[in-house]
């Protein structure tokens, strides 16, 4: 913990990444261990150097893994969702607010929960970005408002050869803040024992393209490495996969 601390201390970001002219690149990586336990051991494997980070919140403040984020140069993304309670979210804001440093709260659930739990984070975390997360299969969602969204997530899940793209580009042409997506490809399946690489390869490589397409209305792809009712969603278990999504992270998502 001191190592982390200390690396903290020395760790700088732009005021607001999204405004570079370029793709930002995040991910998750919670179910890594097999593959790659944590972000250092992740970007060696995958040959990804991502932005973002992402954290999914369920009892107390995930403390070590903000910390792993900064200590590596990244910024944490929260996620957090209405299932985490109300009574629990002003703790949860105060412990955010404890080193001062910029992150995402991505916050997913009813529009009262969203309305209080941004409230909360805009009025302790001065350096968080809030974010409105929403699935990619309700186009009609009822949106919070541009005083307390400045980001909207678009969850897709997406099979491997998948056919949704005009509902994400109808959100994200449609939205009154930039984009981001949550987006998780499968690649194998359990069911029925069967790899659908080649088409996943497809499927990753159009959605990260969608950035030359829509500019800075979209200004970010997070990949979710799950495991999902018998679907594998992980880019790092397959060379081929890790060889094209370590590609379009550096080609698109490359700093200047």
């Amino acid at each position: 913990m001191k190592r982390l601390c200390a690396a903290v201390l020395v760790f700088m970001l732009t005021t607001d990444i999204a405004a570079e002219d370029r793709l930002i690149c995040g991910a998750y990586i919670a179910q890594n261990a097999d593959y790659a336990d944590g972000i250092d051991e992740y970007e060696k494997l995958c040959g990804a150097d991502n932005d973002i980070y992402l954290i999914n919140v369920k009892n107390e403040y995930p403390r070590d893994k903000v910390l792993e984020c900064y200590a590596n140069g990244k910024t944490p993304m929260l996620l957090v969702s209405d299932g985490y309670g109300m009574g629990r979210v002003m703790a949860l804001a105060e412990a955010a607010a404890e080193y001062n440093m910029p992150m995402y709260v991505c916050i997913s659930g009813s529009l009262e929960f969203y309305r209080y739990c941004a409230g909360m984070f805009r009025i302790k975390v001065k350096n968080a970005k809030l974010v409105q997360a929403v699935p990619m299969s309700d186009p009609a969602y009822e949106f919070a408002g541009v005083d307390i969204v400045d980001y909207l997530a678009v969850n897709a899940t997406l099979g491997a050869n998948s056919i949704n793209y005009p509902f994400l580009y109808n959100i994200i042409e449609n939205a009154d803040v930039p984009v981001m997506i949550n987006l998780a490809v499968s690649h194998y399946s359990e069911n029925d024992h069967s790899y659908h690489t080649y088409d996943a390869i497809k499927t990753i490589n159009y959605i990260y393209n969608m950035k030359k397409n829509l500019g800075s209305r979209l200004f970010a792809v997070n990949y979710i490495n799950i495991r999902y009712k018998g679907q594998h969603f992980e880019v790092y278990g397959d060379e081929k996969l890790r060889t094209m999504y370590a590609g379009k992270v550096c080609e698109l998502g490359k700093r200047n």
